[in-house]
């Protein structure tokens, strides 16, 4: 069953990568988080940006790709950043 979740949620999770994939080392750490949102069980994971700084409990929000950029999947997420 389809649950439309909003734009917002808590970080449940999350850990800094500063190694890519093959191993070598990211000009910039890349935050990942397991955002939780309220009604559902599970999560999602995601990146994290327009900040250094997360914690567990903190409030996000889903930053998307333009309208005409979104093809209908996870990737019309770009990040998620602090909700106001």
């Amino acid at each position: 069953e389809w649950v439309d979740v909003g734009k917002e949620g808590i970080v449940y999770t999350f850990t800094i990568a500063t190694m890519d994939i093959d191993g070598s080392k990211l000009e910039k750490p890349v935050i990942y988080a397991l955002i939780k949102f309220d009604g559902v069980d599970g999560g999602l994971i995601h990146k994290i940006g327009e900040t250094d700084k997360v914690s567990i409990g903190m409030k996000v929000k889903a930053v998307l790709k333009p309208p005409k950029e979104r093809k209908a999947s996870i990737n019309d997420i770009k990040y998620f950043k602090p909700a106001e």
